[in-house]
């Protein structure tokens, strides 16, 4: 948390909002400041720190990069960061193992 401005926790349950309090008693005031913890009506505060079009459109903002699409399954589309056809991000679990073809080209 020191290396961050500023965290937005958004519709978190109320078990996180006692556990945070519980936990944050012993932080830094500072690091403390840090997180904000916001319910349904998260949008005007949202506004009030971050830009409009630095946030998507399903947090408020107006936002039309690529990045900032969230799919409605909730889960990245293989090529979330657009770089092509030929490229595929993917993500590999703690404990998991993924093999991966690649093709050495010299120059």
């Amino acid at each position: 948390p020191e290396t961050v401005s500023r965290i937005f926790v958004i519709n978190a349950p109320w078990l996180f909002h006692r556990l945070w309090r519980t936990i944050s008693s012993w932080m830094p005031k500072d690091t403390q400041n840090k997180l904000q913890i916001l319910g349904g009506d998260y949008d005007k505060a949202l506004l009030e720190q971050i830009e409009a079009a630095a946030l998507p459109p399903s947090l408020g903002g107006a936002c039309d990069s690529k990045l900032a699409e969230i799919p409605e399954s909730g889960k990245a589309k293989n090529d979330r960061f657009a770089l092509g056809p030929k490229y595929q991000t993917i993500q590999i679990g703690a404990r998991s193992r993924q093999q991966l073809p690649y093709q050495v080209v010299e120059n």
